[in-house]
């Protein structure tokens, strides 16, 4: 039985030897480097719910501890905890719930546009929005359902133009979430 450690043994490929240099990068799915990969329409929804109702949620726990902490203050050690557990309770499933719909109707609105005009550019990221934020807050009245619409496609402009601009610097992970 030959040593496998041995010099010679090592130019051969033994256990020690250097990697082969490969001329191409390895990838495991290959679908996930092409230029115009494009995730799920379900996917896209399941990111942007779960991010909104997250992020929500968080926003909306510390609002809470916040808003509970200032109303019982001066009040005994129970009573202040129970406040605050009430305004926590209150304030975060609420703005979360109010995120993920945003998102939900956000999500859809882009995947349609997408399908419906079959280019994946700024506008549908703006349209979806501009249409989102509108009939999110359509029971309002006109101008406040017009000043919301401005608003979330303002944002998510500002989200597009960064996802597009993280893709061209070579950061695929990032610049693909949105």
């Amino acid at each position: 039985m030959s040593d496998p450690y041995a010099p010679e043994n090592l130019l051969k490929g033994g256990p020690s030897a250097p990697p082969p240099q490969l001329k191409q990068p390895d990838y495991l799915f290959p679908e996930n480097f092409d230029q115009n990969f494009r995730r799920s329409w379900g996917e896209r929804l399941t990111f942007h719910i779960g991010s909104a109702y997250l992020a929500g949620l968080t926003c909306g726990t510390a609002y809470g501890l916040q808003e509970g902490l200032r109303a019982t203050a001066g009040e005994r050690q129970r009573i202040r905890i129970n406040g605050v557990l009430n305004a926590v309770g209150k304030q975060g499933p609420g703005l979360g719930n109010g995120l993920g719909c945003l998102a939900m109707m956000y999500s859809i609105f882009e995947s349609l546009a997408y399908n419906v005009r079959g280019e994946d550019d700024l506008l549908n990221p703006i349209g979806a929005g501009v249409l989102s934020g509108a009939i999110y807050k359509s029971t309002a009245g006109v101008r406040m359902a017009g000043t919301a619409g401005i608003s979330f496609g303002i944002f998510a402009l500002a989200g597009a133009a960064a996802s597009k601009e993280l893709a061209k610097r070579g950061n695929t992970r990032l610049g693909k979430l949105f």
